[in-house]
């Protein structure tokens, strides 16, 4: 004889996983998701990673780096067809990485020792993805079944993975856009002097790595000071934000003649975003003869010298506001529905993103994130809207600064831990409901 077990009812104020074992096996799939993401990183590196500096894709930040260091000068670049006598002071990209290059060439010179040691912190700040967005995940009351899902799908996403092989700043950006967004619910629930500080700094780093993270640090850290009711917590935040890119904005003011906090390649990103018969995708458009002929005119025409950047950048602008101009109000709107789309979906243009390996996973975490959004309704009296509010305000941020501009399909990348939190909701949701169905099928 067998008795159906009672159906067991789960108070609303209550985490789905607050049974010991689920919460001890929850953390068990974040401790393993931190030592798999390692190892698998360590691995990518050992077989994909080029750690020869003159064949490396050190892309603009190891090339500045490189170049102040041997023209033991300010961070710098140069006209390729020209070589390295026709160096000029640059400030095209965010400078963060650029100053992490130039610190390990001073230390081990442009070796392969330091292109090492570049993808072994890369492989850490991937690691530490992986604890960030497990504790985001906690901060949002999923439970601890859905964070130790989310931080396993991160640990092992395959562009996660092999991005730790390139010298891309996906992984810092992620880490950083992660740790302001969890500090922000912190100073929301909890408003404190030093969560303030750790912020500011943090957000100094990010606008240094990222130049939408000028608009989205701000935005994070005001909307914590609304709902913690503090106003100190912004005023320290962002004081102590400005004195982080204080010294890179005045280094340029001499330089350039205005005090840029970020990069000054505005006008090439606009051009790319604009170009005519662009779809949004700056592949799409790097990869197109006409506008690689037509970018190579315009730094033809141009000397070198000390405001050679700028003065390119300025006729890059001139070229991106005219193509703006001949587009109607309809073709603006087109373009930056797309641009969402490429963000948000699929960059269909890329054809990285076409091969089977990018595909099978999208698919998955696609499928996953969706019925995360279903979990997060059913879960919507115990899940903690202040810290929804802040991952809202966040890819709010990331998507208006692409829309504006263009869509490569990494950049993806900056959203996805958000959406793999919603996936292990999901997940989490799948295996509660098969151990209750197997449950009710055990005779007692």
């Amino acid at each position: 004889m067998s008795i159906a077990p009672q159906k067991l009812a789960m108070p609303d104020d209550r985490l789905p996983d607050d049974r010991p074992f689920e919460i001890a096996l929850g953390r068990r799939l974040a401790l393993w998701a931190v030592l798999l993401a390692l190892a698998a990183r360590a691995v990518a590196i050992l077989i994909f990673a080029d750690f020869d500096p003159a064949t490396a894709q050190l892309w603009e930040y190891g090339l500045q780096g490189a170049c102040a260091t041997l023209s033991q000068g300010p961070l710098c670049l140069y006209k390729f067809t020209d070589g390295f006598a026709q160096a000029y002071p640059s400030a095209f990209m965010p400078p963060l990485l650029s100053y992490a290059w130039w610190g390990l060439f001073q230390v081990f010179g442009v070796t392969a020792t330091a292109v090492g040691v570049f993808y072994a912190l890369n492989a850490l700040i991937g690691a530490a993805c992986v604890a960030l967005t497990h504790r985001l995940a906690r901060q949002l009351a999923f439970g601890d079944m859905a964070a130790g899902a989310a931080a396993l799908m991160i640990a092992l996403y395959p562009s996660f993975v092999m991005v730790s092989a390139t010298t891309h700043n996906t992984n810092v950006a992620v880490a950083l856009f992660l740790a302001l967004t969890s500090l922000a619910v912190e100073l929301a629930r909890k408003p404190a002097i030093g969560g303030a500080l750790l912020f500011g700094l943090l957000a100094g780093f990010a606008v240094l790595n990222r130049s939408e993270a000028l608009i989205i640090a701000p935005a994070l850290v005001v909307a914590a000071g609304v709902l913690g009711r503090s106003i100190a917590t912004p005023l320290i935040a962002l004081a102590v934000m400005a004195a982080v890119i204080a010294p890179w904005a005045a280094r340029n003011d001499a330089l350039f003649g205005k005090p840029i906090p970020t990069a000054q390649s505005a006008g090439y990103n606009f051009w790319k975003g604009f170009y005519p018969g662009s779809n949004g995708s700056g592949d799409l458009t790097e990869t197109d003869p006409a506008f690689v002929a037509e970018r190579d005119a315009v730094r033809a025409a141009i000397p070198v010298g000390p405001r050679y950047e700028s003065e390119v950048d300025a006729a890059y602008m001139a070229k991106a506001r005219e193509a703006m101009a001949q587009m109607t109000l309809l073709d603006h709107a087109r373009l930056a529905a797309l641009k969402a789309a490429k963000l948000w979906a699929f960059d269909w243009s890329d054809p990285l993103a076409r091969s089977p390996a990018y595909l099978a996973a999208w698919s998955i975490a696609t499928m996953l994130a969706a019925a995360g959004l279903a979990s997060l309704w059913r879960a919507r009296r115990r899940v903690r809207w202040d810290a929804v509010a802040m991952v809202v305000l966040v890819c709010g941020g990331i998507t208006a600064a692409h829309m504006a501009t263009f869509v490569h399909a990494r950049y993806r990348m900056h959203l996805e831990p958000y959406l793999f939190i919603l996936a292990g909701a999901a997940l989490a949701d799948m295996w509660r409901a098969l151990t209750v169905r197997r449950a009710r099928q055990v005779p007692l």
